[in-house]
């Protein structure tokens, strides 16, 4: 990380800390050039880590009026972040963990081959799990990790790490990119009870296939997110 990199981070930080624990929602953050002179920085990096906690729905911009703390009820997961789900929560100050209710090596079928595109070992690990901030369900996931790439992988190895985190440091797989698609749904009865929700209540459902850097696909995911703690939101950059 570069001196910039680092002056910019430090600033989301410390403004995250101070929204998440000392200001009230609708409270009126100090403007650009106060946060320049406070910090030390300049104004591209105030803008950048502006842009950030915007994207995380923490702040809300109102032109010519300033920044100001978003409403607690409005402050829901960006789904355009699940792609490091612990990391977001823990940015919302939250605690995120999993609870895997399954882990299970099974035969691929034709639709797993092709979103994995697997060719020689077409067995793959099965592990579903409920991921939850401050003990509260807020998903349910079904992921496919090929056996192939995760050879020995095991339940209490996901348990003490985070998959990507296991990623890295057991198989140095180190993750690139994700092709992810989202629809509005909803929760059956299995599912519904594995997020205390009522039967039939609106989720989002999601399908992500994840590549690592050698373009090779990692893990397959389907998701069901409460439509209550999840909103979608992207920001568009035009130039």
């Amino acid at each position: 990380m570069d001196k910039k990199e680092s002056l910019s981070q430090h600033l989301i930080d410390t403004l995250t800390y101070q929204i998440l624990n000392e200001l009230r929602p609708n409270d009126r953050l100090p403007s650009e050039r106060e946060l320049m002179a406070q910090f030390q920085v300049s104004r591209t990096t105030v803008r950048n880590a502006l842009d950030k906690l915007e994207l995380s729905n923490l702040i809300t911009r109102q032109h010519g009026k300033g920044t100001f703390v978003t409403a607690r009820s409005e402050v829901l997961t960006n789904l355009a972040d699940l792609f490091s789900f612990s990391k977001t929560m823990k940015t919302l100050g939250r605690e995120p963990s999993d609870k895997i209710i399954k882990f299970k090596e099974i035969s691929a079928d034709d639709e797993l081959i092709e979103r994995l595109r697997l060719k020689d070992n077409l067995n793959v690990y099965e592990v579903d799990r409920i991921r939850l901030a401050d003990s509260k369900p807020m998903m349910f996931g079904k992921s496919f990790l090929p056996a192939g790439i995760f050879s020995d992988l095991d339940k209490k190895t996901l348990e003490q790490n985070s998959m990507y985190q296991t990623f890295e440091a057991d198989y140095d797989v180190h993750i690139k990119e994700a092709d992810e698609s989202c629809r509005a749904s909803i929760l059956n009865e299995k599912i519904a009870n594995l997020l205390l929700e009522k039967t039939g209540a609106p989720c989002l459902r999601l399908e992500r296939t994840t590549f690592d850097k050698l373009d090779r696909a990692v893990e397959y995911t389907i998701s069901w997110a409460r439509a209550d703690e999840f909103n979608y939101r992207v920001k568009h950059l035009y130039r």
